[in-house]
């Protein structure tokens, strides 16, 4: 973890200033949460809402923005700090902790409507089974898991030097650790600063193992969506359309590259 840590602290300063985040179109008032999540999410306004890995604050007060009562949870302080510092700055009311997902539960006992989570999380988690029952311990009676993220099969493309679909690693090949290296941010497209922690450790979890994990915690599965775009440029020869979702060019067969799940505790 503590290669990790180190990575997205040194991440947080670059992403605030990235056009990527387009943190200056947020503060005049854009909902940073896209589409596809507020479609899973539905309205929140009046709603108490936990959003887990909330990296420095944008989506989490977003959210705030449409009405929801937020509390927005981080491993990394600075980002934390960021997050703090930008709900003053544009007056909005969200609480944030500053805490990885499996230490959460000493801090924080509170119950939600809604846990929203999305894009690039569980990667970063070894234990899928633990996070699910965290997960479940914090919805309140009919509340919801919201989640959104890159699809287990896509995760498993080699990313970078490549002009096709190549894996990686096998699908199945769960249960260990995989160590990556990267020289620039996701969000500079090779064009920002180079990283000095560029080393990071990851966790594959499968479709059935997500969805196993949320079952055996007690939820209720009620839907499970897969989407051929990705958030970020997840493959080199991926092309932005006008919506901002990032996709394989039309030449392509076209893979699941991100999936949503909503799950309810009873």
């Amino acid at each position: 973890m503590c290669l990790n840590l180190a990575h997205w602290n040194e991440l947080v300063p670059s992403h605030r200033d990235s056009a990527f985040y387009d943190l200056d179109s947020f503060l005049k008032g854009r909902n940073s949460v896209d589409d596809v999540a507020m479609g899973l999410l539905g309205t929140v306004a009046g709603k108490r809402l936990l959003h887990l890995q909330c990296h420095f604050g944008m989506d989490t007060l977003s959210l705030a923005r449409e009405g929801a009562f937020v509390t927005g949870v981080d491993f990394s302080p600075p980002a934390i700090e960021t997050a703090r510092s930008l709900a003053t700055e544009i007056g909005v009311n969200a609480r944030f902790i500053g805490s990885n997902i499996y230490d959460l539960p000493d801090l924080h006992d509170e119950q939600y409507d809604i846990v929203f989570t999305s894009h690039g999380t569980i990667i970063w988690l070894p234990d899928i089974e633990a996070w699910a029952r965290i997960v479940a311990g914090y919805l309140k009676p009919g509340g919801r898991l919201v989640y959104l993220d890159g699809h287990p099969l896509a995760w498993t493309f080699r990313q970078e030097d490549v002009t096709d679909i190549e894996f990686e690693f096998g699908y199945f090949n769960t249960g260990k650790t995989f160590e990556f290296s990267a020289e620039y941010s996701y969000a500079s497209d090779d064009s920002g600063p180079q990283l000095a922690h560029r080393e990071t450790r990851e966790w594959h979890h499968r479709l059935d193992e997500i969805l196993n994990a949320l079952i055996s915690a007690g939820l209720q599965v009620e839907r499970v969506q897969e989407y051929p775009q990705a958030a970020w440029r997840m493959l080199p020869f991926m092309e932005r359309g006008d919506d901002g979702w990032w996709r394989l060019p039309p030449e392509f067969q076209q893979p699941p590259l991100m999936l949503g799940i909503v799950a309810r505790q009873p």
